[in-house]
């Protein structure tokens, strides 16, 4: 969910060996393609919305309804997460 103008990262989904919530913008596309996954790309970008602003419960809820259990967020990280790896950038944070 993080985006940083600086970097570019090609097709690091299709590469990743682990799942990420569907994005409103980046897979819009790919819900129009196979209709059969609209309804569920549609409730992951919906609960998602906002992430920006998520606090430890909101996260939280993401990990109870999508199983989301890793979340990778602007440096320091979110009150009350573990997250063991750091830079000056970004937090990589356990729910």
């Amino acid at each position: 969910m993080v985006s940083f103008p600086a970097r570019i990262i090609t097709s690091f989904r299709a590469i990743a060996q682990r799942s990420e919530l569907g994005r409103r913008v980046k897979d819009a596309a790919v819900a129009t393609q196979v209709p059969d996954l609209a309804p569920l790309w549609q409730q992951q970008a919906q609960a998602a919305s906002g992430w920006q602003h998520f606090q430890k419960q909101d996260f939280l809820r993401l990990q109870q309804q999508f199983g989301v259990n890793w979340i990778i967020v602007q440096a320091p990280g979110v009150d009350g997460l573990d997250c063991p790896y750091s830079n000056e950038t970004v937090a990589v944070c356990r729910l």
